[in-house]
């Protein structure tokens, strides 16, 4: 048994369905630890090069998905403060911290450097596609207007 079989095995990473707090649309967290299983049980020299690459990728969807579970869990905890009735809520302390959190969540972003291309990418290809939206109202806009004016001559 590799470190990471026990890693994988161990009871507080466990994600039941009735008990995940957060879902990735975009991959089937039980079908990744399915394929890791079965790749992990090739040795590191005889796979292939696709094998690795996608131990890689199911590896990170799989801690992602971990991680985020444990930050949605500490969230949870910390929303708790507001159902309890033997202290007084500090308004600017609970601003510092939602502050200090988009912060802490901007920085840890900024670090996927191939995430930032991608999402600067979609930016652009958006504000694109609105330019082209606004110069096609535009001429709708023209047309219109100069009907009026043919009309009222």
């Amino acid at each position: 048994m590799t470190i990471y079989d026990i890693y994988m095995n161990e009871k507080k990473y466990d994600f039941k369905i009735g008990k995940n707090l957060f879902e990735i649309k975009s991959f089937n967290l039980e079908t990744e630890k399915e394929i890791l299983i079965s790749l992990k049980k090739i040795e590191k020299n005889n796979r292939t090069k696709e094998e690795t690459k996608k131990i890689k990728a199911s590896n990170f969807k799989v801690i992602i998905h971990r991680r985020m579970q444990k930050l949605i869990d500490l969230l949870n905890g910390l929303s708790k403060l507001s159902n309890k009735s033997h202290y007084k809520v500090d308004h600017e302390i609970l601003l510092e911290c939602e502050n200090k959190l988009n912060e802490e969540i901007r920085k840890v972003f900024s670090k996927f450097r191939s995430y930032q291309k991608e999402k600067k990418i979609r930016s652009e290809s958006q504000t694109k596609a609105l330019r082209k939206q606004f110069e096609e109202l535009r001429l709708l806009i023209d047309e219109q207007e100069s009907k009026i004016n043919n009309e009222k001559n």
